[in-house]
């Protein structure tokens, strides 16, 4: 009976031991497992990884490296079609730190929403060479800009805009001050005719006399009427260089005398244009100019339209012509000047002048010039155009009403009020992109109007409410000026910022191709945001907010294999870029966080994980490869499916190995490819010249470890490249004979992190080691429970032996009592 029960009890502990080891195992596997859910899931501030989440400044550092491609042949490429030589340059690294603004989690913490900061710091000791070497090769801003307006005829055409800007800057300031200038001679000779010859009569002398008097008294008289001189106040004030200032100019007799003697060399009263372009520009100069500097030298009007705005003379060189000329010091010369501005054109000239053409302000001459025409004839009534005065400034008329052109309507002329309307509104055409969208706007009225404002469709709307056109009639004049004024303008002022970088072809520091270059032309077509940068460092938080929009991710609280998808890009569920069917891409797959879903991976090493992102702007395949161990764990090694660079009618792919990205580019045709374009169609690769592939390390990869999910180490490299596309070639105007079908290599950015030794050791002690635990406990539970199993057999055993033991001995001793 011992025997029996204590097998029952052996075998009952085996088995509750047994099932032991089991609870045991998935017991410390359960802790485990929510272990890592606790760490991959963050869904509010109190998470274990949050603060590593919201910005790894302190965590496992990240790098970014940028290595450039030197054009060495650009001349070549550009004029004579040559294939590009191309040589690389760096690698130039930068510490990558990230940062979560504005963090908002939704009621149930499913969701969350956040801006991101990346930032770039120069790490000088894994970089070879400097941030101020210099790269030659394709401009991406000028390649943009093409994109955008349609080819370099279409570019031409835009630039209409700011070249127009320059001619009203010019008719606005200098002209206007120049055309009273040449009209102030004139009044100017009369008033003092006038006031000699009543000298001369009161004094009953020579004229010679009269002259000096007059001269005297202009120059040095501080009272008004001058003492011993007839006539009145009224009359003489205008005349009067000192009375208005209440002291005398100290200017000598003689030096007074030249100043008014009209066969003088840039005499107050000679006629020729060279004396009124001296005073008129001596004026602004040393009296308007000293106190209100108009343009600023660096505006990008200025700099490439009308350079002229800013002079390049000083009133230092205005002090020392007239010294030479006439002997006036320059306390004198600034009286004289002042006078002569002040006290008499502005008084005699301007008004008068400004009443006749109905305006109250001196700039509205110029419009009246630009949409009239009839302001710079100085010598009769009716049009003129300022290229008669200014023949080298404007050797084509620039002016709307005087423009050639044997299409449009010559009887068309447009008010100040109307020409500001047009040019200088709301969407006024000295804006590139306005004169395109004004472009498209009268192209598709002429399409419904068909030359009736009365056909059903025809709206001209559009064109009233933002330009001021009432007819199509008008409109089409418009663009015909816009065309002249590409022609002749356009043609001459965009070689300027060519030169300046750009063109077709720029020469930039590596700083200025990674984060800060204000390309010239961007300028006008971009003017908001004139940065052609290829990584744009945002400095500020607030930058950022005004840069970009938040997104929107799961965080993976209710659906761990939704963990880190995107849900909106940018506050956008489908992108545009593509050729997708409305509303668009739809964004996806996992964020840049690099938390994909755990556990799932682990006994499946054909799992194949997408992940969103923001440089290709699509949602992308990792394919598993194998598996390795860094750091004494093992990870599954992913690589970037090669389905990214297949051709794609949906993606406008149609060269093997490149992965369009233009439509984010603002029409900059932007191709990604892997580093040295590896696994790209050959003819391409033939067709550059200098690159070299290194097949291991020219590819993307993700080390994940498979149990966490977590990607532990990456490898991400790729290239940026811009393609000439040849039909229809962008380059027709003014870099016509630039090599086609090429795609020509910009830079490679290639990102990469892997997780810290503590990291690593710390990944080890709590997951291997809850694992190995778990492995352990179960098999001595196992082994413990099969002893006491064995144990508990035995003691059945010897018990049924005993027992038969027993039976075989009362069989013997009482067969019969026994058997009844």
């Amino acid at each position: 009976r011992w025997y029996v029960g204590g097998g029952a009890a052996a075998v009952l502990g085996g088995a509750l031991i047994l099932a032991a080891s089991f609870g045991f195992f998935y017991g410390v596997i359960a802790l485990m497992n929510a272990g890592i859910v606790q760490e991959a899931v963050v869904d509010n501030d109190k998470a274990g990884r949050y603060d590593m989440w919201l910005d790894n400044t302190d965590f496992t550092p990240m790098y970014e490296c940028h290595s450039f491609y030197n054009l060495s042949n650009a001349v070549q490429v550009m004029n004579a079609g040559a294939l590009p030589v191309v040589t690389e340059h760096g690698p130039y690294c930068y510490r990558l730190v990230k940062s979560k603004l504005d963090v908002e989690w939704s009621d149930d913490e499913d969701k969350v929403t956040y801006n991101e900061w990346q930032r770039f710091w120069w790490e000088p000791s894994l970089s070879n060479g400097s941030q101020s070497d210099r790269i030659v090769n394709i401009n991406p801003a000028y390649m943009g800009v093409l994109g955008g307006a349609g080819g370099e005829v279409a570019m031409s055409l835009g630039f209409a805009g700011p070249s127009t800007e320059g001619v009203l800057m010019f008719l606005e300031t200098q002209f206007p001050r120049d055309v009273l200038a040449m009209h102030t001679h004139a009044p100017l000779a009369a008033a003092a005719a006038a006031i000699v010859s009543s000298i001369q009569e009161a004094m009953n002398g020579t004229e010679a006399e009269a002259e000096a008097a007059f001269a005297g008294a202009w120059a040095n008289s501080t009272a008004c009427p001058p003492v011993g001189l007839p006539g009145t106040c009224a009359e003489w004030r205008p005349l009067l260089v000192s009375a208005n200032q209440s002291e005398a100019s100290g200017v000598g007799a003689a030096a007074a005398r030249r100043l008014w003697d009209a066969a003088a060399p840039l005499s107050l009263v000679s006629s020729a244009q060279e004396s009124s372009e001296f005073w008129s520009a001596a004026a602004w100069l040393c009296v308007e100019g000293a106190a209100n500097h108009v343009f600023d030298p660096l505006a990008p009007t200025t700099k490439y339209i009308y350079p002229g705005a800013v002079p390049s003379q000083t009133c230092a060189d205005v002090h020392q012509q007239l010294n030479a000329t006439f002997g006036l010091s320059p306390d004198q010369s600034d009286a004289v000047l002042q006078w002569w501005l002040e006290d008499f054109q502005r008084e005699e000239v301007a008004v008068p002048f400004m009443d006749q053409f109905g305006v109250e302000q001196l700039s509205d001459l110029g419009w009246i010039q630009w949409g009239q025409g009839t302001v710079a004839n100085t010598t009769a009534a009716g049009e003129a155009s300022v290229s008669s005065l200014y023949p080298q400034l404007f050797p084509s008329p620039p002016e709307y009403a005087l423009f050639e052109s044997e299409e449009r309507d010559k009887q068309r002329t447009l008010s100040v009020a109307e020409a500001k309307v047009l040019l200088n509104g709301t969407a006024g055409l000295f804006s590139m992109v306005a004169v395109g969208d004004f472009g498209d706007a009268t192209l598709e009225t002429i399409e419904h109007c068909n030359g009736s404002v009365f056909r059903p469709r025809c709206n001209m709307k559009l064109l009233n409410e933002t330009w001021g056109v009432d007819q199509i009639k008008s409109a089409v004049d418009v663009l015909l000026y816009l065309e002249y004024m590409s022609v002749h303008y356009s043609t001459r002022n965009l070689p300027r910022v060519f030169a300046d970088g750009g063109g077709l072809i720029t020469n930039r520091t590596v700083y200025e191709w990674t984060y800060e270059a204000i390309d010239p032309l961007l300028l006008f077509a971009q003017p908001d945001d004139p940065n052609a940068c290829l990584i744009c460092n945002m400095t500020s938080a607030a930058e950022v907010r005004a840069m970009q929009k938040p997104s929107e991710f799961y965080t993976g609280k209710k659906d761990l294999s939704k963990i880190g998808v995107t849900i909106l890009f940018e506050d956008e569920a489908y992108l545009p870029y593509y050729n997708y069917p409305p509303p668009g891409y739809p964004v996806g797959g996992v964020n840049q966080e690099g938390q994909f879903e755990p556990f799932v991976m682990d006994d499946n090493p054909n799992y194949e994980v997408s992940a969103w992102d923001p440089d290709f702007l699509r949602v992308l395949t990792l394919l598993p490869v194998g598996d390795e161990t860094i750091k004494g764990i093992k990870m599954r090694r992913y690589e970037l499916s090669n389905e990214t660079f297949l051709p794609d009618p949906s993606m406008f792919q149609h060269i093997r190995g490149f992965a369009n990205v233009s439509g984010s580019e603002q029409g900059a045709p932007v191709f990604l490819s892997n580093a040295h374009m590896l696994g790209a169609t050959s003819e391409y690769v033939d067709k550059v010249h200098g690159m070299v592939q290194d097949p291991p390390v020219d590819v993307t990869r993700v080390f994940i470890e498979p149990i966490s999910g977590i990607a532990m180490a990456y490898e991400q490299a790729l290239q940026v490249n811009l393609y000439t596309n040849p039909s229809p070639s962008p380059f027709s105007m003014y870099f016509k004979n630039t090599t086609l079908d090429v795609m020509f290599p910009i830079m490679i950015a290639e990102q990469h992190a892997t997780l810290s030794d503590s990291d690593a050791k710390e990944f080890r002690n709590s997951v291997y080691f809850a694992q190995d635990l778990a492995q352990i406990g179960f098999w001595v539970l196992v082994g413990v429970g099969a002893v006491v199993l064995v144990v508990g057999g035995g003691l059945f055993v010897r018990a049924a032996v005993l027992h038969r033991r027993i039976r075989r001995e009362n069989e013997e001793e009482s067969p019969l009592l026994y058997r009844a």
